[in-house]
């Protein structure tokens, strides 16, 4: 009977251990959205039919979103036109 009330009286513990993290990520999760919520743009990109079906699958397969995977596009084509700015001795960013 001893063993048993330790247990129950670990378990409490740890579920209550449990909820507060769960209550604090939850805290941090909506203070991120409502962060993001500020700084969104939308982007209307124009594509056929069967490249964006092709699109969805290859982001279905890679288990990424299509925002994502656009978002990831766009930095990355940024990111190598700033460098290619600064190599040719424009600074311009």
């Amino acid at each position: 009977m001893l063993k048993l009330v330790y247990w129950y009286q670990q378990y409490k513990y740890l579920l209550k251990i449990y909820c507060v993290l769960q209550y604090k990520y939850l805290a941090l999760a909506d203070l991120k959205l409502i962060a993001m919520a500020k700084e969104v743009s939308f982007l209307q990109v124009r594509l056929s039919p069967k490249l964006k079906q092709q699109f969805e699958q290859m982001c279905a397969e890679s288990e990424i979103s299509m925002s994502d995977k656009v978002r990831e596009i766009v930095a990355n084509l940024v990111r190598n036109h700033n460098r290619q700015t600064t190599k040719g001795g424009k600074a311009e960013v």
